[in-house]
């Protein structure tokens, strides 16, 4: 998981800032499944128009949600 700014800097997930999140989403979803849970990530407080980025660790292309 990352976070894309509208210059296109990558922010990785920050583990103390990830720690802090109400539960951090963890396990396997079956196909059609649903699994929540909140990721941190520290950032220049001037960046703006992130894209948040899933991709699988095997297989698999990445997914990206625009953030408002």
């Amino acid at each position: 998981m990352s976070l894309l700014d509208a210059d296109g800097t990558k922010y990785e997930i920050d583990i103390l800032a990830a720690t802090l999140a109400e539960q951090t989403p963890d396990g396997t979803i079956a196909a059609g499944g649903k699994l929540e849970g909140g990721a941190g990530f520290q950032v220049p407080t001037e960046a703006s128009g992130f894209t948040f980025v899933f991709a699988p660790l095997l297989g698999g292309d990445p997914v990206g949600v625009a953030l408002e």
